[in-house]
């Protein structure tokens, strides 16, 4: 039966589980977070050396899988058969596992992570695994949500974040959930438990500087600041390993496509903007700011320098100009 993540926990932290959980989806955070748990929970460190089995996708098959969970706990009340990297198997082979999904043994909790991507609800035998499965999708979270899903987050762990500081490590950070659980962690065992995050504590603690950061470049080029502008890329240019090139334009590239979504769907308000390209309202109006200053034609003029000059920096149609200079050339085309 199709089951929330946030369910699944909260029956796992009151010790109630079920023979079979089938964890599917392109975001990885629920997942791991499931079968951690139960990997971790169920069974005493004493118990594991006999019971508990971590199997892996491209290194199995599924009858072995089904060896596994039909086999009987040792002095303990259950075993544990995790398989992870299920998506290594093709899906057609897991209508093998038909007769077991709907007659499991009560003994064994099966657990299988099939990362990445769903499996196709149109074959027959796949609702047979939802019915009688937990059966729990992982979706991907939309940027917009990302600061709101941090801010619950860290709620979880007994700490508190202000709005600003979310929206930072949403942008910062990515939509990949198990980095930023990541960064949480770093978060917390460096800032006092009373202490409400704010944006300092996101630029010390998580390799963002204060000053000199991709945001603050595009901060500045929305703006048209150019002295900011300027003084940010020539601290990327003279430290290349920390900011390379190709990653400075995918940075400035998107941040200029959604500028151009933004003109395409004419949004003129913060929260039109914050609709338009899927982000927190927070920064809408340095995107508004950025559409007056760089018009439809303008964007379009950006978008195309960025792409050239991305490919000079992977050496396509290159001179001898070294990458420091192509980088100050590049941010002065954009600003004039």
């Amino acid at each position: 039966m199709k089951k929330e993540y946030s369910d699944v926990i909260k029956e796992l932290k009151s010790k109630i589980y079920h023979p079979v959980y089938f964890l599917e989806g392109e975001e990885g955070f629920y997942i791991d977070s499931i079968s951690n748990f139960i990997e971790h929970n169920v069974l005493t460190d004493s118990e594991k050396s006999f019971n508990q089995f971590v199997l892996y996708g491209k290194d199995t098959n599924v009858n072995q899988i089904n060896d596994y969970a039909r086999g009987y706990p040792m002095m303990g009340t259950y075993q544990v058969v995790v398989v992870k990297e299920a998506q290594n198997i093709k899906v057609d082979e897991w209508e093998m596992m038909i007769p077991y999904f709907e007659k499991p043994l009560k003994s064994t909790i099966l657990v299988i992570c099939h990362k990445h991507k769903k499996l196709d609800k149109r074959k027959k035998f796949v609702k047979t695994i939802v019915d009688h499965s937990v059966f729990v999708t992982s979706d991907k979270i939309y940027d917009s949500k990302l600061p709101q899903w941090i801010e619950n987050h860290i709620k979880e762990e007994g700490f508190k974040i202000n709005e600003p500081a979310a929206a930072l490590m949403a942008e910062f950070v990515g939509n990949d959930l198990n980095r930023i659980a990541t960064e949480v962690e770093k978060l917390i065992i460096n800032i006092p438990k009373e202490k409400t995050i704010d944006v300092d504590d996101i630029t010390k603690n998580i390799g963002l500087s204060r000053e000199y950061n991709s945001f603050e470049l595009n901060r500045a080029l929305a703006f048209r600041d150019v002295l900011k502008a300027n003084r940010i890329i020539k601290y990327f240019a003279s430290n290349l390993k920390s900011n390379p090139a190709v990653l400075v334009t995918g940075t400035l590239f998107g941040y200029f496509q959604k500028v151009y979504v933004a003109h395409s769907f004419g949004a003129r308000d913060k929260n039109s903007v914050a609709s338009a390209i899927g982000i927190n309202p927070f920064f809408a109006d340095e995107y508004l700011t950025a559409m007056k200053n760089y018009p439809p034609k303008k964007t379009e003029l950006v978008l195309q320098t960025i792409g050239e000059y991305e490919m000079k920096f992977k050496g396509v149609n290159s001179t001898n100009t070294s990458q420091d200079e192509l980088m100050k050339e590049m941010i002065f085309k954009i600003l004039h």
